[in-house]
């Protein structure tokens, strides 16, 4: 798989949820906030993470 593809599908399924929990909030306690951000920064770490490791890759340093 290409990278660019799996960060773009990354991206696109953050934003989505995202959207989702503006839309149809679970709750609004304090609790739901702090388990929406971490959903939300779940997905920015991962792709963050994966960009690394294919760059890392690119410059030899290991085979992906």
């Amino acid at each position: 798989m290409n990278p660019d593809t799996l960060i773009r599908r990354l991206k696109e399924a953050q934003a989505e949820l995202a959207r989702g929990l503006l839309i149809t909030p679970s709750g609004r306690d304090a609790f739901e906030y702090g388990r929406a951000v971490g959903l939300y920064e779940g997905y920015e770490r991962t792709w963050n993470l994966i960009a690394n490791l294919f760059e890392e890759s690119e410059r030899g340093k290991f085979d992906i």
